[in-house]
């Protein structure tokens, strides 16, 4: 029974490194799309929370960390609805200046 205990133990221990890495490789691809750039040591020290924004760059990768944190604890119990991906995008928000949540207005245009 030890030796099942301990198995257990470890794979969910390489299954939580794996996931922390597939996190911080999803944050730096997604955000480097995005034109959102940063050294890699500040995007893990981001993505663990060990640092603070210092800048727009900074500020949207840590709203991308929580929203894919969100997504990944919840997935399974978020359905796919216009006020989930309000929240997202609030969240996404978070750390800038201008305020996330709200759907964009564009005028109407008359042909």
């Amino acid at each position: 029974m030890g030796k099942e205990a301990l198995f257990k133990q470890q794979s969910s221990q390489a299954l939580e490194t794996l996931r922390q890495v597939a996190i911080i490789q999803s944050t730096e691809s997604s955000t480097r799309i995005e034109g959102i750039t940063a050294p890699q040591e500040r995007i893990k020290a981001l993505v663990d929370k060990k640092t603070t924004p210092v800048n727009r760059s900074e500020q949207e990768i840590a709203g991308y960390r929580d929203v894919l944190n969100t997504i990944h604890t919840n997935a399974r119990e978020m359905p796919f609805t216009p006020s989930i991906v309000l929240q997202l995008h609030r969240d996404l928000y978070k750390f800038m200046p201008e305020e996330g949540g709200r759907w964009k207005r564009a005028p109407i245009m008359k042909s």
